[in-house]
């Protein structure tokens, strides 16, 4: 199982979109500043994630969401994909 997920800076509001086999893990290592990437605007909250049976499903889903030109966009698609049940903001 791999998962799709959506971090927001509560410092900057900025989006960080990923993907991984170990959710609680890879948030963990981004809120205690250990990805280069993101440890400049901590800390992060899990704003969405949703779980693919292959890599290859959650590489395709997370390319997607990194190609959305503006947050307003990324929170349009979140908000659908937690009303129809496809995606969730509380961490397994």
């Amino acid at each position: 199982m791999f998962f799709v997920y959506v971090l927001k800076s509560v410092k900057t509001g900025r989006h960080y979109k990923g993907q991984t086999n170990n959710l609680v893990g890879r948030i963990k290592r981004h809120n205690n500043g250990l990805e280069k990437f993101t440890s400049k605007e901590l800390p992060w909250e899990l704003v969405f994630y949703t779980s693919k049976e292959s890599r290859s499903e959650a590489m395709k889903l997370e390319r997607k969401l990194k190609n959305f030109k503006s947050s307003n966009r990324l929170e349009l698609w979140i908000e659908s994909e937690i009303s129809s049940g496809r995606g969730s903001r509380i961490a397994p």
